[in-house]
């Protein structure tokens, strides 16, 4: 099991199809996330950016090893 979590706490889905997802993470996964993509501060916008291409990548091509 990995040490970092994310954990999904809430889904709203909105009128035109879309939804808003509010995640939970530590500050270990928080620096992680920064530490692997270089980031020098945390940032909402661009962990969001991040999210939803992996996400759209695991959709298309499905489970490859586990993770995202």
């Amino acid at each position: 099991m990995s040490q970092f979590s994310l954990k999904v706490v809430d889904i709203v889905d909105k009128e035109d199809g879309t939804a808003f997802v509010t995640f939970e993470f530590d500050d270990d996964t928080k620096n992680f996330i920064k530490n692997i993509y270089g980031w020098k501060r945390w940032s909402p916008k661009r962990f969001e950016q991040v999210f939803l291409r992996a996400l759209s990548i695991y959709v298309k091509e499905g489970p490859n090893d586990g993770s995202i």
